[in-house]
C-alpha cells in the first residue's frame, strides 16, 4: 500500500502542477499568504516589519520556496499541490488498510473530482498546510504501534501544523490522551519529545528575530478581533442555502439537489461518520482490537471540525475533510452490502461527473498570458483586463490593493507602501486604520485597486456582522481626494484602478 500511496502522491502532484500549477484565480485568502511570505523571503521579520494574520509556520514554508525556486506562480501554488495530493495518498492508504483496496480507489476517485472542483478553494492557504501535516502525523501515530520511533515524526509534524494553524493544537491534545488512556507510553514520549523539539526551535528563532512577542501580541489580537466578524453556522454557504435553489423547478431542482448534496460532503460526512461508527461502537460490532483506533479517528474529526471555528463553513471544512472521506468509506466498505455500496456509490458517481464536467469546462475557457510571476492561465473573459492592468503597473511601482484581494500585489510584483496586505473591515479597527493611513499618507502609491464594497455584499460574507462598518471612511476619503480613475479603465474581481491625481 505504501508503494501505491506514493505512486498516487506523485501522479497527482505532476497532474496538478501541469493543469493548476499558474492557474489564476482571484481570491482573497491567497494573497494573504503569499505578498507577506515574498516580504519574508526578501529579509523582513513576519509581525515585527509588518502585519500576519495566523501562525508563521505557512508563512516561513512559502518563503523558503520563493528563496529557493525564485518567485513565480509554480512556486506559489507548489506547497498546496504537495498538501492536496499527501493527503488524497494518505486517504488511499487509510482507506485501503481498515476497508478494501477497492473502496480506496473509488473513494480517491471521488475525492479529487470534488475537492478539486472549485478553483477558488485549492491556492496557497495555511489550513492545506496544516491539513495535511494533521493527516501525517495521525498516519504515523497509527504505525507508530509497531515502529514507536514514528511518534517523534508525529509530534514533529503535529507542532508544523500547530505554528501554521493554531487552532490543530486540539489534535494534538487528543493524540496526547488517546496515546495515554491506551497506554502506548513509548509511542508517547517520542511523540511529546518531537513536538517538544519543534516547538523549543521554532520558540528560540522566533525570540533571536524579536517575532515571538509581537507573535504572542497578535494572538491575543486575533481572539478579540476575529470572531465576531467571521462567525457563521456549520457547513454554510456563501450567500446561504436559499439562493443555489433561486428560480429552479421540476427536473433541474432534482439536479440540483443532487448536486448540492455533493457539494457539501465536507459538511455532512462527518455526521454521517460520527452516526455510523457511533452505532456500530455502541453495538460492540468493531473488533476490540480496533475500538481504540476508531475512537482515535473520530476524536481527530472532531478536532479538526472545532479547529474550523468560528468559521466551520464548507468551504473551511473542505480542508479537513480528508478524514471523514475516509472514515464513511471504511463505514460503507464494512457494513453496508455491494448492492447497497453500488447504489450509493453510483448516485455519487453521476452527480459528481458534473463537477468534472465543470472543472474540464472551466479550464478550457481560460487563456496564457505572461506577467511578472511567470505565465498565468487566466480565464478568457478576463484576459484583456488582466493584460491591460500587467502592462500599466509595472513590478516595484507603488500599489495600494483596498481592502482585500491582496493577490495582486504578487501578479504584478508592484510594491504595498503599507504592512497590511489586506485590511478588513469588521475586523481590523481604527487603530488598524490609522496606521494604514499614516502609511499612504507617507508614501503615496502610484496606483491603487479599490473595491467600493456594498453593504449587501459585505453581509453575504459575513453574515454575522450586522453590527460592524463594512467601510474605512477615512482611508476612502484620502483617496477621493487624491486618486482618479486610470485611463484607460481597468476593473478585475470588482476592482477598479485608480491613479494618483498630479
Amino acid at each position: 500500500m505504501a508503494k501505491q500511496a506514493l505512486l498516487i502522491f506523485t501522479l497527482i502532484a505532476c497532474l496538478l502542477m501541469l493543469v493548476h500549477g499558474n492557474r489564476t484565480v482571484f481570491n482573497g485568502d491567497e494573497g494573504i499568504l503569499l505578498e507577506p511570505a515574498q516580504r519574508i523571503s526578501q529579509g523582513a521579520r513576519p509581525f515585527l516589519d509588518f502585519y500576519c494574520h495566523m501562525g508563521p509556520g505557512s508563512y516561513w514554508w512559502q518563503a523558503i520556496v520563493f528563496s529557493t525556486l525564485g518567485v513565480s506562480m509554480l512556486s506559489a501554488r507548489l506547497l498546496t499541490i504537495l498538501d492536496f495530493s499527501a493527503l488524497s495518498a494518505l486517504l488511499f492508504w487509510l482507506v485501503a488498510k481498515y476497508g478494501s483496496r477497492r473502496a480506496a480507489w473509488i473513494t480517491l476517485a471521488l475525492f479529487i473530482v470534488l475537492q478539486t472542483a472549485d478553483v477558488t478553494v485549492l491556492n496557497a492557504q495555511h489550513r492545506w498546510d496544516s491539513g495535511a501535516l494533521t493527516f501525517g502525523a495521525l498516519v504515523a501515530v497509527i504505525v507508530a504501534e509497531s515502529k514507536p520511533r514514528l511518534g517523534a515524526l508525529a509530534g514533529v509534524l503535529t507542532a508544523m501544523a500547530v505554528i501554521s494553524t493554531p487552532s490543530i493544537a486540539l489534535f494534538a491534545v487528543v493524540t496526547v490522551a488517546w496515546l495515554f488512556l491506551e497506554r502506548r507510553t513509548a509511542v508517547l514520549g517520542w511523540f511529546l519529545g518531537g513536538a517538544a523539539a519543534t516547538a523549543a526551535a521554532v520558540t528560540g528563532f522566533m525570540a533571536f528575530t524579536q517575532t515571538l512577542m509581537p507573535f504572542i501580541r497578535q494572538m491575543f489580537w486575533l481572539r478579540s478581533n476575529y470572531s465576531e466578524v467571521n462567525i457563521v453556522g456549520y457547513g454554510a454557504v456563501i450567500g446561504g442555502y436559499n439562493n443555489l435553489f433561486k428560480d429552479v423547478s421540476g427536473v433541474a431542482l432534482v439536479m440540483q439537489c443532487g448536486i448540492v448534496f455533493c457539494l457539501i460532503l465536507p459538511a455532512t460526512l462527518p455526521i454521517a461518520a460520527a452516526l455510523g461508527w457511533g452505532v456500530q461502537l455502541l453495538r460492540n460490532q468493531v473488533e476490540k482490537s480496533e475500538r481504540g483506533t476508531f475512537l482515535y479517528l473520530l476524536a481527530c474529526m472532531g478536532a479538526l471540525l472545532i479547529s474550523a471555528l468560528p468559521r466551520p463553513d464548507v468551504m473551511h471544512l473542505t480542508f479537513v475533510a480528508a478524514l471523514a472521506y475516509a472514515l464513511v468509506a471504511i463505514w460503507i466498505a464494512r457494513w453496508l452490502s455491494v448492492g447497497q455500496s453500488a447504489l450509493l456509490i453510483g448516485a455519487v458517481s453521476v452527480f459528481s461527473s458534473f463537477f468534472l464536467l465543470h472543472t474540464i469546462l472551466d479550464w478550457r475557457a481560460t487563456s496564457t498570458i505572461q506577467s511578472p510571476v511567470g505565465a498565468l492561465r487566466v480565464p478568457s473573459q478576463s484576459e484583456q483586463q488582466i493584460t491591460q492592468l500587467l502592462t500599466m503597473v509595472q513590478p516595484n511601482q507603488s500599489l495600494y490593493v483596498h481592502p482585500y484581494m491582496p493577490v495582486f500585489y504578487f501578479l504584478t510584483q508592484a510594491r504595498n507602501p503599507t504592512q497590511f496586505s489586506f485590511l478588513a473591515p469588521g475586523m481590523m479597527t481604527a487603530i488598524e486604520e490609522r496606521s494604514a493611513l499614516g502609511d499612504l499618507s507617507a508614501r503615496p502609491p502610484e496606483w491603487i485597486l479599490f473595491l467600493p464594497l456594498s453593504r449587501e455584499e459585505y453581509l453575504r460574507v459575513f453574515p454575522h456582522a450586522t453590527k460592524l462598518n463594512e467601510r474605512f471612511e477615512g482611508i476612502e476619503s484620502w483617496m477621493n481626494q487624491n486618486y482618479k480613475p486610470a485611463q484607460p479603465a481597468v476593473t478585475i474581481a470588482g476592482y477598479s484602478l485608480l491613479r494618483r491625481a498630479r
